[in-house]
């Protein structure tokens, strides 16, 4: 059990040679024989299996405790509105160019209700990274009308993800094309804006009621 205990990351993203992209926060715990896993932030959950597994040896809330305590943190921002909370977060502020960056974004209802519908396409959650020159990501919203449930307090969260494409006849079509292969996020040198939106509407007329929500930060690679 040791053994593939030694196989997952200290954030949990990674497992042997294979990336994950997880649905939500990791978080790993290991008795005697078995590994148990939860991908989530209900804290009555965590707090059961610390206490009947011990702490987590890996997952999202020991590579924060870890980044906290030798100074590193993670670069995030916070912007609410409309009785929401909308955090977008990097790993690190300064990578070197093959260094693979994190990115990722939790969205949290706070206001009165103990749910809230939100209406939206797909995704609802979008990102975007651009150095304000020739590195632009775009990604296309699905326009297909979804209505989704979100619980008060509940802490939703969404990795960043390539989505795209390029075109076979532009002159910087290869590197597009390796850029669009490759699972992990690498980026060339320069100073880059990292952003992400809420696209959603608080009634179904979404054009009439956006959520108001964005988020920008700043990420520098080197050689």
């Amino acid at each position: 059990m040791e053994n593939d205990a030694a196989l997952v990351s200290t954030c949990g993203s990674q497992i042997g040679n294979s990336s994950i992209s997880w649905a939500g926060f990791p978080h790993f715990f290991k008795k005697d024989s078995i590994i148990v896993y939860y991908i989530g932030e209900n804290e009555r959950i965590i707090d059961f299996l610390n206490d009947n597994l011990g702490e987590s040896f890996a997952g999202y809330s020991l590579y924060v405790s870890m980044h906290e305590h030798i100074g590193l943190g993670t670069n995030s921002i916070t912007h609410s509105a409309n009785d929401f909370e909308l955090t977008l977060f990097s790993d690190k502020k300064v990578y070197k160019t093959t260094d693979a960056i994190h990115i990722w974004a939790t969205l949290k209802y706070v206001g009165d209700n103990d749910t809230i519908t939100i209406w939206h396409g797909k995704p609802y959650i979008l990102f975007s990274i651009t150095d304000g020159k020739d590195f632009n990501t775009i990604v296309f919203i699905q326009q297909i009308l979804i209505e989704t449930v979100l619980e008060k307090g509940e802490l939703y969260h969404f990795d960043y993800r390539k989505i795209g494409g390029w075109y076979n006849d532009a002159p910087d079509a290869s590197f597009w094309e390796s850029f669009y292969q490759e699972r992990n996020l690498y980026l060339p040198e320069g100073e880059y804006t990292v952003s992400v939106s809420g696209e959603f509407g608080l009634t179904e007329k979404t054009s009439e009621s956006p959520s108001g929500l964005l988020c920008e930060l700043k990420i520098k690679v080197e050689q």
